[in-house]
């Protein structure tokens, strides 16, 4: 079952995240991540199976800008359709919200994952941009 994340996930969305290598002590702070859902209850998915949360991912749905971020899914249950369903799930909602197109960030040294988005239909952007950070 995909739903909405509550506040009361954190601990295994945190584990997800840790177990994918996405987790940043920084951003995903559980405050953070309770701000982030009083904004729009649905900008994290999780997949839950037997009460357990087993994938999860963050949606940035901003009237300029609709990003996919965060996409894990636990080892055990990779393979099995959950991160498609979270995708398709998190794109559906963009694309209710009047999104015609999305974004998404991935580490460039996971190929197999690259190659994965790829699949459902995600490209190199043609334009020369990197993204950079600064700490505020």
């Amino acid at each position: 079952m995909i739903r909405p994340y509550v506040d009361t996930d954190y601990e295994e969305v945190k584990i997800n995240l840790e177990d994918g290598n996405l987790f940043d002590p920084e951003m995903d702070t559980r405050e953070i991540l309770k701000n982030k859902i009083k904004k729009d209850s649905k900008s994290i998915l999780v997949a839950e199976i037997n009460k357990k949360i087993i994938g999860n991912v963050y949606v940035v749905n901003d009237p300029w800008f609709a990003a996919i971020f965060r996409l894990a899914v636990k080892r055990e249950y990779r393979g099995k359709n959950i991160g498609l369903s979270l995708m398709q799930k998190a794109e559906q909602y963009l694309k209710n919200q009047g999104h015609s197109q999305v974004m998404l960030f991935a580490n460039q040294n996971f190929d197999k994952l690259i190659g994965w988005y790829k699949k459902q239909g995600y490209k190199h952007s043609d334009n020369t941009f990197k993204a950079l950070w600064k700490q505020l």
